[in-house]
């Protein structure tokens, strides 16, 4: 090390071959030894680096055949593990006065110096040199000089280590969540399956339920009755779950027709007066005095079911002879808003929002009530969405809740056009 400028040049050069992507980690290493070894004036030297938490393996040598031979940091005759565990430098220049015995014959000069590689308060590795080519000496000057190259390209070296390893990782993960795509697509293949497969039986017992009205009376009507609400709540939860998986997907397609407000209410309600019936709910309507001339375009059998489970939500949380009051009112000229109300606990505070999420239960200790909402108000705010409508939950006054969703309506009549199907996702 003549001078100050090859000092700056091999701090240049290890910057360069530390910041060099082409170059391999461990090629990188026996490089950056060799600058520091010909700046320092040494014949021989190593990297070592950490191995677990208590060994060090030598990374790269001036003797290629010592790479890879592990040292133990429980040695206590290893210069190279005392400077590891004390992360402190090592620097002796007689054999006589060092507290480690020469131990390798093929050392033929006395100083070394060791230095500890260090991240932040972590140890790295080792730097080892040793057979001083002139003097048997490393003066403060070059001392320095080693400590400092030292810290800069350990950082470097490291920084491009663990960049690779997150490579690799991400590279693993990426790999992983391809099959675990593949195996959430063959699982909601199945569910799918199962559940379309679901909508004959069901509809089947349907159908012999309703044949069975015609000829069973009494005390055993009301049984049949019972059977046949059940089947159609059943049915509804299937359905649901078939349509918020073709929502989810973009597969979903709007058949948007005009359609009278009114014949979305009473498909409603024709398709739940059994379960109406069971609790003696009575139903109100409120509706615009030109109700009748009212249309806009809409999917009506998807609106219908919209309404189907807000009323039966509204049924399931009003107590028996209680009412529900439904409807839809005409705020603006191109916007049309649905509600339903009913009588019951409402809803609690904080959970206007979130009882629209999939299988969100939401409990009220003080009252002993659970709401559960299951798929049937996920599939309403999809369904609305779908329209490019908006729908919202709150408490109605002085109890219960009240649901209402709002859909834009065409001036000149015409079919409007819905991005929502294909983007939505919850």
């Amino acid at each position: 090390m003549d001078n100050a400028a090859d000092v700056l040049q091999t701090f240049a050069r290890v910057v360069s071959i530390s910041n060099d992507a082409k170059i391999g980690f461990e090629d990188k290493l026996q490089k950056i030894l060799e600058e520091i070894m010909q700046c320092s004036g040494m014949a021989k030297g190593s990297i070592m680096l950490m191995k677990g938490r208590k060994s060090l393996q030598v990374a790269a040598s001036s003797r290629p055949e010592l790479i890879g031979v592990s040292q133990s940091l429980d040695d206590e005759n290893s210069p190279s593990a005392w400077v590891a565990e004390n992360k402190k430098p090592l620097y002796v220049d007689c054999a006589l006065d060092c507290q480690f015995p020469q131990k390798f014959d093929h050392y033929k000069k006395n100083a070394y110096f060791s230095v500890p590689l260090m991240a932040g308060k972590k140890v790295m590795g080792v730097l080892n040199l040793t057979d001083k080519v002139v003097l048997d000496l490393l003066s403060p000057k070059e001392q320095e000089f080693v400590l400092n190259i030292a810290g800069h390209f350990i950082m470097a070296i490291e920084n491009q280590r663990l960049t690779q390893s997150l490579k690799k990782s991400k590279e693993k993960l990426r790999k992983k969540n391809l099959e675990l795509r593949k195996v959430e697509k063959a699982k909601d293949q199945l569910f799918n399956m199962l559940v379309h497969d679901l909508k004959g039986p069901i509809s089947e017992m349907v159908a012999n339920l309703d044949l069975l009205t015609y000829t069973v009376k009494g005390e055993n009507l009301e049984f049949i009755q019972s059977s046949r609400t059940a089947c159609d709540s059943l049915y509804r939860m299937v359905s649901d779950m078939l349509e918020i998986t073709k929502m989810e997907e973009g597969r979903l397609k709007l058949y948007l027709t005009p359609v009278n407000p009114m014949e979305i209410i009473d498909d409603a309600l024709s398709s739940l007066s059994g379960m109406a019936m069971i609790k003696e709910i009575r139903f109100a309507k409120e509706i615009p005095h030109d109700g009748e001339n009212c249309l806009f375009n809409a999917d009506k059998i998807l609106l219908s079911r919209v309404l189907q489970n807000l009323l039966v939500n509204a049924i399931s949380y009003t107590d028996a002879g209680g009412g529900i009051i439904l409807g839809y009112s005409t705020p603006k000229p191109n916007q049309i808003v649905f509600f339903v109300e009913d009588s019951g606990p409402g809803i609690p505070d904080g959970f206007e929002e979130k009882i629209f999420d999939k299988f969100v239960r939401v409990n009220e200790a003080d009252q002993n009530r659970a709401y559960s909402t299951g798929l049937g108000l996920a599939f309403c705010q999809m369904a609305v969405i779908a329209h490019n409508g908006t729908i919202r939950a709150e408490n109605a006054t002085p109890t219960g809740a009240r649901f209402s969703f709002t859909l834009p309506m065409d001036d000149g009549g015409g079919t409007k056009k819905s991005n929502g199907a294909a983007e939505f996702r919850l």
